[in-house]
């Protein structure tokens, strides 16, 4: 039986699984969700089911703002990096419209916007967790 996954935990939204056949009739599985957050393999070797618990897996609940400095991944609690690149078959000179994407290298988890933005933009983007939102339970 496969594991359920978990909302998103920048927006709340559903995600999807996604495969692709590569070589030996092996499976590269991936997650993503509308709001451009992604976790995934570099690997043939993942299963559905260990890609699912890299997804559920919540090692940083915590809430962050959109302040310049980036906060740990949401799945694994490592230390991620903005990654700055142009649009792909932009002419050199063009007109200077940076993509910015945050990559955790520890689980390889993702989040771009899609859009050209600015640098703080997409920090602030990452930051920015639904958990803060739906997550506030009162105890008597």
């Amino acid at each position: 039986m496969s594991a359920e996954l978990k909302p998103c935990p920048f927006c709340g939204g559903v995600p999807e699984v996604k495969r692709a056949r590569v070589h030996n009739a092996r499976f590269l599985h991936w997650i993503v969700c509308g709001c451009g957050a992604g976790i995934g393999s570099d690997s043939a070797n993942y299963l559905r089911d260990e890609v699912v618990g890299k997804w559920n897996r919540r090692d940083f609940d915590g809430g962050g703002d959109a302040s310049a400095t980036i906060i740990p991944c949401p799945f694994c609690g490592g230390a991620p990096r903005v990654i700055e690149g142009k649009r792909f078959g932009e002419p050199k000179g063009s007109k200077d419209e940076f993509f910015y994407w945050v990559l955790c290298e520890s689980c390889g988890a993702y989040k771009s916007n899609g859009v050209p933005c600015r640098r703080v933009a997409m920090i602030g983007n990452w930051n920015v967790r639904v958990a803060v939102q739906q997550c506030l339970v009162i105890n008597d």
